[in-house]
């Protein structure tokens, strides 16, 4: 991950722990971190997410759409610059900063 581009070493005011856990199966492992005190340090954007009407009134003109893969959707949305020292992971070998999102649907 570090010579591919996506975290390098960190230094700053952020650090989460880093947690093992097993992949479905348990013969993999996924390693993952605990933003639960990153989420609540920070400040939320708040804006009321539009009625079904509001959305269908706002696309009826649309002529291109996007996806995005979830199949491989870690690592696919770059974060800020100034943001990327946020999501710090504390590990047994340092601190690493990410630079994109990491994304799980529960």
């Amino acid at each position: 991950m570090l010579t591919s581009g996506v975290l390098e070493r960190a230094t700053g005011p952020y650090a989460s722990p880093m947690h093992i856990v097993p992949k479905d199966g348990g013969k993999d492992i996924r390693i993952v971190g605990d933003f639960r005190a990153l989420n609540q340090s920070i400040v939320k954007d708040t804006y009321q997410i539009p009625g079904i009407l509001e959305f269908r009134n706002k696309m009826k003109d649309a002529k291109f759409f996007s996806t995005l893969d979830l199949k491989s959707g870690f690592h696919q949305l770059p974060l800020a610059k100034e943001d990327r020292q946020k999501p710090t992971l504390c590990t047994p070998w340092g601190s690493f900063k990410l630079h994109s999102l990491l994304l799980r649907l529960i």
